[in-house]
Formats: C-alpha cells, structure tokens, sequence
C-alpha cells in the first residue's frame, strides 16, 4: 500500500538546500547510503531520483530492489530542523521517452557534458517524521501508554520502583527484587510479572498482586 507524501515532506524533497540521503542494499543486504541531491516527488506523488552512472553501486542496487521488491530508505533534513524518512519500493526506471528526455535536457544544461542513465521512481509505503523533537513527544507518551514503570535493585538486595512516570501521583516504592509494577489508571492496584532480576537470582512473581491507595 501506498504512503500519501505529506506537505512538509513534499517541501523538503523541492528544496535544494535540504539535505537528502538515498539508502539501497546491495545482494548480500549490506546497506549503501549516498547523498543524492537530484531527489525530488513527481506530478504523480512518488520519490523521483536522477542517476547519471548506469555503473554505480546504487545504480545496481535499484535494479536489484525493483527485480527482487526489495525497500529502500531516503532520509530529509531541512535546514530549520525538519527530517523525514521515507521508505519504499523503486517502480520503474525511466531510461527512454519524455521523462527522460526533459530531465536528460536539464541535467545537461546544468552540469555541462554529462550523461544520465536513468530516471528512477520510488513509491513511498512509509513516512516517517524523525524530527527530534516530534520523536521525544511519541516516546513519552508510548511510556506513559504502557504504564510500566522503571525498576531496579539496589546494594541491600530490595528492588526499587520509580512510580513516577506518567498520569499517577509522584512517589517511590521498595518491595523484593526481581518485581515491575504495571499500574492500570487511575488505582495503585496492579499485578506484578516476570522481570529479568540479577543474573544469579531470577525471580517470578507473576502470581502477586499489590495495591495501594492514592494520597
């Protein structure tokens, strides 16, 4: 299925300052990664690349994902922070006809005595915004939606608890090593479960439960 090429993405792959990366794996599934500042989105929404060396490592690489459906990756970032990945599949090489002949007319104008070897297009299955700041805020509420909270075993052989990450009340708890709290909303009731205790001494409380008020 297809991935709809949103705006922010659509003005990153225009402009000429954003930094563009194209990911492709080779036949033993080694990744190559090359800036590849010819990316841009066609009429129809897919990721187009100029590729002037039929030769090339990602030249052969293409050929191979559009034989064998393997992804490639391209990476966006903007110079005001913006980034974008988009995975997909190549679809077609234009290497003949219009297309390629209106990008073979520019490329030449602009880069003098060159050749162009194809017209690649990738059709985006996937878009992902990797803008750090927008990363941080999926995290915290991925957290916040587990309701698992983080543990630990400290000198004196007692697991601690921090109860302090998402919607409940800030507070700390001791209780044996080896125990995880996974708090339903918005009681302190919860059953304890299988966590990975010291190496030595792994412990199973699965079959616990520990409840406690809200203050």
């Amino acid at each position: 299925m297809s991935a709809r090429l949103g705006p922010d993405v659509i003005e990153l792959l225009r402009d000429p300052q954003t930094l563009k990366v194209l990911a492709t794996v080779d036949e033993r599934g080694v990744p190559h990664a090359v800036v590849k500042g010819s990316l841009s989105v066609n009429v129809d929404g897919d990721v187009q690349v100029l590729e002037l060396l039929e030769t090339s490592r990602t030249n052969r690489n293409l050929v191979r994902s559009i034989w064998y459906d393997r992804r490639v990756a391209i990476l966006l970032e903007g110079q005001d922070g913006r980034s974008f990945q988009i995975k997909g599949l190549p679809v077609r090489a234009h290497v003949s006809g219009p297309v390629f002949q209106k990008h073979y007319s520019e490329v030449r104008a602009r880069l003098g005595d060159v050749d162009l070897a194809a017209v690649w297009v990738i059709r985006p299955d996937e878009v992902l915004d990797e803008t750090p700041d927008v990363r941080r805020k999926e995290e915290q509420a991925a957290i916040r939606a587990s309701r698992t909270w983080t543990a630990w075993c400290e000198p004196d052989g007692v697991m601690t608890v921090d109860f302090s990450a998402g919607a409940v009340p800030r507070s700390m708890a001791r209780m044996p090593r080896g125990l995880q709290r996974k708090a339903p909303q918005p009681s302190f009731c919860c059953a304890f479960y299988r966590v990975a205790g010291p190496a030595r001494e792994p412990a199973d409380y699965s079959n616990t439960s520990y409840c406690r008020s809200q203050s």
